[in-house]
């Protein structure tokens, strides 16, 4: 889960830094979704989510992290050529 994704993350970023805000304003920009790598559903509920917070970040002042992508996929080595 989302919840479950930013717990593991957070005690990383206290290593890093004591900036309560700072740790506060990352996490909740992180988000995760579970699908399969085969399967057209994870993909549409990855892009759904993007898009989502995209219209927010178009009402609010996101500065620097407007209309910024990142994501990571985790696929096994033997879906690649």
């Amino acid at each position: 889960t989302t919840d479950a994704f930013r717990s593991s993350l957070e005690p990383i970023l206290r290593k890093q830094t004591d900036n309560e805000s700072m740790i506060r304003e990352f996490l909740i920009k992180c988000h995760y979704v579970s699908g399969q790598y085969d399967a057209p559903d994870g993909f549409v509920q990855l892009k759904n989510l993007m898009e989502e917070h995209e219209a927010l970040a178009n009402k609010e002042d996101y500065n620097l992290y407007k209309n910024v992508r990142l994501f990571y996929l985790a696929l096994p080595p033997t879906v690649f050529a």
